[in-house]
């Protein structure tokens, strides 16, 4: 949730692993979610995200 938080502060929405368990399970995991062609702003997206989750590491 860290992770999702930091991201969203960014302008960039991630799906936190545990969303898509009725157990909590998945909850070092995330979801991407995207069904648009790949742009500069994607690629600039996931670099801050790998930033954000290098600093969290």
């Amino acid at each position: 949730m860290r992770l999702y938080q930091a991201a969203l502060a960014r302008g960039i929405t991630i799906g936190p692993g545990m969303m898509f368990s009725m157990r909590s399970d998945f909850r070092h995991f995330i979801r991407l979610n995207y069904s648009y062609p790949w742009t500069a702003q994607t690629e600039t997206a996931l670099k801050i995200l790998g930033e954000l989750v290098a600093r969290m590491a």
